[in-house]
């Protein structure tokens, strides 16, 4: 593959690129498989299985996997016919089996069309054998006839990125800030100081309302060191993946790719979640101390 290709984890700035390359390499038949339900349905599971091959600013492939503790299985691998015979589909499937590999997964299955032999013997040079078995299928809910399908009225593909704040989306800062234990007495002032000299931010805004619903900030010097703070999501809507979607932003973003070391302090509650990005607790030779200048 030609090294001005990169294969990344999906951001959620792809979605309108991701879901135009589906429909014009991976045609829906049915509607269950109609791209932005099945994009939608997938960023709902908030696991950080899908990966999207770019050229500069065009996304150019992608795949989704999948995992339930069982079996591994990888979905909707496609790559643009201009693009084609230069070893991206092979990258993006690498990517993919890497992943499932991390998670402890034994085994990935994957189904194509019997009818289709030049994409089988792809799936045989990266190792894969047709098995002596019956693919059988059921669909468990009762999807539209055509497919013209209904669009969730709210779930991930309804918010958009954003690394720029407005004056109202600093006013939703302030008041995403003052939800949190640690921040009821910090200001709007004092909220605008941070916003103008905050290294990199990250912000999640609702398509339909352009409310902010969701914030991370970083501060860096770029080369060394960066701390990741202020990881929120507005509290009602927690629990539907987008804090995931605010943490693979920032981890995955250009700025902070060479950066040395990522740090960041949080409850041991979520020790958790943030391993599923290499965070781990650390006690070695240096300890962080800690010296309070006013009270917030």
């Amino acid at each position: 593959m030609a090294p001005d290709y990169k294969i990344r984890p999906f951001r959620s700035s792809d979605t309108d690129q991701l879901i135009e390359l589906w429909q014009q390499v991976l045609p829906a038949t049915q509607t269950w498989n109609d791209p932005v339900e099945t994009l939608g349905r997938k960023l709902q599971r908030a696991d950080g299985l899908v990966w999207v091959a770019r050229r500069h600013e065009e996304i150019v492939g992608a795949v989704m996997a999948g995992y339930d503790g069982i079996r591994g299985w990888i979905y909707s691998l496609a790559v643009h016919p201009q693009h084609r015979k230069i070893g991206i589909g092979r990258k993006l499937v690498d990517s993919a089996e890497s992943a499932l590999i991390a998670l402890g997964c034994p085994k990935v299955n994957l189904q194509v069309r019997a009818t289709n032999q030049s994409v089988i013997e792809f799936y045989r040079r990266c190792g894969y054998a047709v098995e002596d078995r019956a693919s059988l299928g059921k669909p468990l809910s009762d999807f539209p006839a055509s497919t013209d399908m209904p669009k969730q009225t709210s779930g991930p593909c309804d918010y958009h990125i954003v690394e720029e704040l407005s004056d109202k989306h600093v006013v939703e800062l302030h008041e995403l800030i003052q939800a949190q234990w640690w921040g009821k007495n910090r200001s709007l002032e004092d909220v605008k100081k941070m916003v103008e000299k905050t290294s990199l931010m990250i912000g999640l805004v609702e398509h339909s309302s352009n409310r902010l619903v969701g914030y991370c900030r970083t501060l860096t010097d770029f080369t060394f060191r960066a701390t990741i703070y202020d990881v929120m999501v507005e509290r009602s809507l927690q629990g539907q993946g987008l804090g995931k979607r605010l943490m693979d932003e920032i981890c995955s973003h250009p700025q902070l790719r060479n950066v040395s070391l990522i740090y960041l302090a949080c409850e041991p509650h979520l020790y958790p979640f943030y391993q599923q990005w290499g965070f781990r607790t650390y006690e070695g030779r240096a300890q962080w101390m800690l010296k309070v200048q006013r009270e917030e």
